[in-house]
């Protein structure tokens, strides 16, 4: 990938690496040995990446498939009435705790702060409108 670049240029890999034009004099052992070290740890970082890349896709397909049989288990009436709130529970904390540790940071975090409350506000209100569905006369009417 980086070889075409290099002819068109007419200069050596290394040169590209280091950004810098190397003069005709030998190149130093250590400015090599640290170059390659470079390309090195970025492939090592670039394989963690697709790692955990590949891990998420795992568990998010995994949690998709639970939910499926959840859904079906439960009908979607008992999901949203007794899944839904804790899940959407959990959600919100996390965002929450993630907000700060970005503000801690110093990196933005007004976006999942938003979320996280919103997250928070349905099972919330669906407390409140279970509780205020009893004190004013419950499921049947007066």
């Amino acid at each position: 990938m980086i070889e075409p670049i290099a002819e068109v240029f007419d200069v050596s890999i290394l040169e590209i690496m280091r950004s810098e034009k190397i003069s005709e004099q030998p190149i130093p052992m250590e400015s090599a040995t640290e170059a390659i070290n470079n390309v090195i740890d970025v492939v090592a970082y670039q394989r963690k990446i697709e790692r955990r890349n590949i891990l998420i896709t795992i568990i998010v397909f995994a949690i998709f498939v639970m939910l499926i049989f959840l859904i079906d288990t439960m009908q979607w009436e008992g999901f949203i009435m007794v899944c839904l709130p804790i899940i959407m529970l959990g959600t919100g904390i996390y965002l929450i705790g993630l907000s700060v540790y970005r503000a801690k940071q110093k990196l933005t975090y007004s976006t999942t702060l938003l979320l996280g409350i919103l997250a928070l506000l349905f099972p919330i209100l669906l407390f409140l409108f279970l509780c205020f569905a009893f004190v004013m006369g419950g499921p049947v009417p007066k």
